[in-house]
């Protein structure tokens, strides 16, 4: 059955791509109990069911490839952060996020949201 930790669900996050050979702009991945939506800097929309498997997010997408990740949540005072490091296309999960900076096929993202509770403007990109 799908589900999305509980740290990630309902949350709205942006962020950037940073391992060699990034997509340079902005990118945003929208979480809900189930799924994920994630937008490129050109716009591109990718949408998946999530589920847990040991350590790992694995991410069904509609498009039908399988990205198994490796996955890291701060809560901080205002903000959260989340760490967020993909496979190849159908692949095994990044052995650490230090590799998916520099191994062909992998990549790693860093994403923010405002933390819960607090005031800060983070409205979602249109």
């Amino acid at each position: 059955m799908p589900v999305v930790p509980i740290q990630l669900q309902g949350k709205f996050f942006r962020g950037i791509q940073i391992n060699q050979g990034y997509k340079k702009g902005e990118w945003t991945a929208n979480f809900t109990k189930t799924g994920v939506t994630v937008v490129d800097p050109h716009g591109t929309t990718k949408s998946g069911n999530v589920a847990i498997v040991g350590q790992y997010l694995v991410i069904s997408w509609t498009d039908s490839t399988i990205t198994s990740s490796l996955w890291q949540y701060l809560a901080g005072p205002e903000t959260d952060f989340f760490s967020w490091a993909w496979s190849t296309p159908n692949g095994d999960a990044p052995a650490t996020f230090d590799s998916a900076m520099t191994t062909a096929g992998e990549t790693e993202y860093e994403f923010m949201t405002c933390a819960a509770g607090h005031p800060c403007h983070f409205p979602k990109s249109s």
